[in-house]
């Protein structure tokens, strides 16, 4: 099986393009922008802090999620 990325969110929306550009992946600049790409699941590596509501809006538009969240 082949997963192929359809766009990079990051939470710093100024360091969006830079990390995008690097994975090469187009840069989303909103949640719902990236999930308009209907992704089959969303990679999520965040603070802690930040996980759980990112988790709770990808769970209303009923999205699986892989959390990898960074020491």
């Amino acid at each position: 099986m082949e997963f192929c990325g359809t766009g990079l969110l990051d939470i710093d929306p100024e360091r969006t393009p830079q990390v995008a550009d690097a994975c090469d992946l187009p840069a989303r600049a909103t949640l719902d922008a990236l999930l308009s790409d209907s992704p089959s699941f969303v990679v999520v590596c965040i603070p802690r802090a930040s996980t759980l509501v990112l988790l709770r809006e990808l769970a209303a538009w009923s999205v699986p999620s892989l959390v990898e969240t960074p020491p």
